[in-house]
C-alpha cells in the first residue's frame, strides 16, 4: 500500500493565464517523440480557419472543442522554509480544446491573390516596366503570412505559377504570353547552339538577352525552366524540358484564351497540337508527347 503525498496547492501569481490543449494524432506525437526538436506551425490570417504545419508538411485544420470538465493546470514551485511542503501552482483553467482534422490547403488561389497585389503586374519584358516604378510589393513574408502551407510545397506552387522573385527580394509572376515566347525562344536556342538536351539557365540567360536586345532577369529563365522542366540531380540550374508540362500549360492557356468556351475533344487536341513547339512535337517513338494522352484516338468531330 502505497503512503498519499500531500501538496501545498496555491494559484500562481499570474492566474489565470491562457493555456490551450493541443489534440496530437498519432503521428503528430512520434514526430514529437522522434526528434530532438520539433516545431509544429500555425499559420493563415486571422480571417482564416487555423491551419498547423508538422515537419513534414502535414496540413492540418484547427477547431476549438469545448469540453464538459474544467481541466486544471498545475506546475511545480520550488518548496521554501516557510512552506516545506512541494507546492503546486495553480495556473490556469482550460475548458476547451484544439482538434486537428487533416487537410489539404487551397494553395494556387490564395497564392495568386498575394501575389496579384505587386503593382507592376505580372512580368512580360523588361521594356513594359518603368524605371522608377513604385507601389506594392510582395515579399517572403507576405507569402508567409496569408499563404498557409510549408516552404516545400510554397516552392512548388511559386514554380507552377510561375513567379519569381527578383533582385530586390519581391515575389513577381510571369506573363503567361511571355512565358510560352520565353519558352519557345530558348527551345530555339538550344538548337541553334547545338546544346546537349540539358537546358542550363546559367548558358541560356546570356544568349536569350541577345536575342531579345534587353535585360533580362536570370531569375526568370530560372522560373521559365522549372515550369516546364525537371531538375537533374547535381547538377544545379539545369533540366530537362517535359512534354506533359508544357502541353498542360498550353492547354489552360487555351481555355482561358477561350473564355473557357465548351469545345469537341478532338478540335481541342488539334489546337493544342499546333501550338506546341515544333522541338517537342512527338516523334512516334515517346511516351510523354501528345499521343500519350490518348489525343490519336479521339475521333475527329463531324
Amino acid at each position: 500500500m502505497t503512503s498519499a503525498q500531500t501538496f501545498a496547492v496555491s494559484a500562481s501569481d499570474t492566474y489565470p493565464e491562457d493555456f490551450r490543449l493541443l489534440e496530437l494524432t498519432p503521428e503528430l506525437a512520434a514526430q514529437l517523440e522522434a526528434l530532438d526538436t520539433c516545431t509544429l506551425h500555425i499559420a493563415g490570417r486571422t480571417t482564416d480557419t487555423a491551419t498547423l504545419i508538422d515537419p513534414q508538411e502535414t496540413t492540418y485544420s484547427v477547431h476549438t472543442a469545448h469540453t464538459s470538465n474544467n481541466l486544471y493546470l498545475l506546475t511545480h514551485a520550488a518548496s521554501s522554509e516557510t512552506n516545506p511542503l512541494e507546492t503546486l501552482e495553480l495556473r490556469a483553467k482550460i475548458n476547451q480544446t484544439l482538434e486537428l482534422q487533416r487537410t489539404q490547403p487551397t494553395v494556387h488561389a490564395r497564392l495568386r491573390e498575394v501575389l496579384s497585389w505587386d503593382t507592376r503586374g505580372a512580368y512580360r519584358g523588361s521594356e513594359f516596366d518603368k524605371a522608377d516604378a513604385g507601389g506594392r510589393r510582395v515579399d517572403d513574408q507576405a507569402l508567409h503570412a496569408h499563404v498557409a502551407v510549408g516552404p516545400k510545397a510554397l516552392k512548388r506552387a511559386l514554380e507552377e505559377v510561375p513567379a519569381f522573385r527578383d533582385t530586390q527580394g519581391h515575389w513577381r509572376t510571369i506573363d503567361a504570353g511571355f512565358c510560352v515566347e520565353l519558352l519557345r525562344l530558348l527551345l530555339a536556342t538550344q538548337v541553334e547552339h547545338a546544346w546537349a538536351s540539358c537546358y542550363d539557365a546559367r548558358l541560356l540567360h546570356p544568349a536569350l538577352q541577345a536575342d531579345l536586345g534587353a535585360p533580362l532577369p536570370y531569375e526568370a529563365v530560372h522560373a521559365v525552366l522549372a515550369r516546364f522542366g525537371r531538375p537533374i540531380d547535381g547538377r544545379p540550374a539545369c533540366y530537362t524540358i517535359d512534354r506533359r508540362r508544357v502541353a498542360r500549360f498550353l492547354a489552360e492557356h487555351i481555355f482561358l484564351a477561350e473564355n473557357m468556351r465548351a469545345w469537341p475533344a478532338a478540335d481541342f487536341a488539334q489546337a493544342l497540337a499546333a501550338t506546341m513547339p515544333p522541338q517537342l512535337a512527338s516523334d512516334g517513338g515517346s511516351d510523354d508527347g501528345l499521343d500519350a494522352w490518348g489525343f490519336a484516338h479521339i475521333p475527329r468531330s463531324p
